[in-house]
């Protein structure tokens, strides 16, 4: 879920919604249908994708390891 919602607001996504509540309840529809596109692209088994998107959603949060 945390890569997902990454990728939907292209940063941290509590910098977006309160990270006190649930978050996909407080998405309008808009980023709700664009949430289950990113869904359905990992669940259609791309790693590399899914790979990349973990990289980034690190780096967004100042925890991507490097050499």
């Amino acid at each position: 879920m945390r890569i997902i919602l990454d990728q939907l607001f292209q940063g941290c996504w509590y910098d977006h919604l309160d990270r006190r509540l649930v978050a996909y309840k407080q998405l309008n529809n808009q980023k709700l249908t664009q949430a289950i596109a990113l869904a359905e692209t990992l669940l259609a088994g791309d790693t590399e994708i899914l790979a990349h998107w973990n990289r980034e959603s690190l780096q967004w949060r100042g925890k991507l390891k490097t050499n």
